[in-house]
């Protein structure tokens, strides 16, 4: 590992560990101390025989096997201090879900960080989010904050790979935001925005759905209709659309004048349902 890195530890087994080796103070924990620890620890023969400093007994049933784990990943990541953290994973998340409720969402500032480096135009993410947003509110009118703003996320975020790409920013803006470093982010959260990014438009692409992630086809359409709304990069008033459905379909209704204004739309429309004829929700469209 670089000497520049500082490692920090967190929770039971790290906190454990250094009060063991630091006459009960959490203090940083060392190379050659984790090293003689282990070695004791290894030739005792039960857990009982464990004599050790400042070890709490409710600890003691696990502390061998958190042992072997951290120093494993003192031996394979070559670290030779780690500084040790007073605070357990579950404040860290009670911190961030505090810092959301008030204003402190470490997720807006990450997109906002990746729209300014991906070169977004900040009026097409604005468009697209507010027109996906209105359109998600007629079709799930009880939807939750967090969908509405995962919404505006993929928005806002949907161009980001156009810098790099004409041809292909779909799949390689989905791509880095997969692999992206985005603070304040689950992963579950990133491949949630990724596949809202790489099916904004074209075939619709089924997800790989598993513990934690199973798309809402909902915000996906929602996002596609607005990126057909706005394929020109213009404001553009929606109030002769009406987005509403049911379990078995859904409906787009579209005033025939607001139709006939805007023919390339227009197209583009039915060609959507008909990419979505074979899903399991299809979509309508009516002009009235």
């Amino acid at each position: 590992m670089a000497d520049s890195a500082e490692v920090v530890g967190a929770s039971g087994t790290v906190k454990s560990v250094a009060r063991v080796l630091n006459g009960g103070d959490l203090e940083p924990i060392h190379r050659t101390d984790i090293d003689e620890l282990a070695e004791r620890v290894a030739a005792t023969a039960t857990i009982d025989d464990l004599d050790l400093p400042n070890l709490d007994e409710a600890r003691r049933p696990i502390f061998a096997a958190g042992l072997a784990i951290l120093h494993g990943i003192f031996s394979e990541l070559r670290i030779e201090e780690m500084q040790v953290s007073p605070y357990a994973i579950r404040e860290g998340i009670v911190h961030d879900l505090a810092g959301r409720l008030h204003g402190g969402d470490r997720r807006a500032d990450t997109v906002a960080n990746m729209m300014q480096r991906g070169q977004i135009d900040m009026d097409q993410a604005r468009r697209v989010g507010d027109t996906a947003q209105d359109l998600l509110l007629q079709l799930c009118p009880d939807c939750s904050s967090e969908q509405l703003q995962r919404l505006r996320w993929a928005a806002r975020l949907h161009e980001f790979g156009l810098a790099l790409s004409h041809s292909s920013f779909r799949k390689l803006g989905a791509y880095m935001i997969e692999q992206a470093d985005m603070a304040g982010f689950a992963r579950a959260e990133q491949e949630h925005l990724a596949h809202l990014v790489r099916n904004q438009r074209g075939r619709l692409k089924p997800p790989r759905e598993h513990y934690g992630f199973h798309p809402n086809p909902a915000l996906t359409l929602c996002l596609r209709l607005a990126c057909i709304v706005h394929r020109d990069h213009t404001d553009r008033s929606t109030r002769g659309l009406q987005l509403g459905g049911d379990k078995n379909h859904y409906r787009l209704r579209a005033e025939q004048a607001w139709l006939d204004q805007h023919p390339a739309i227009e197209d583009l429309l039915y060609q959507e349902v008909e990419r979505w004829r074979n899903e399991p929700v299809p979509l309508e469209l009516e002009a009235v």
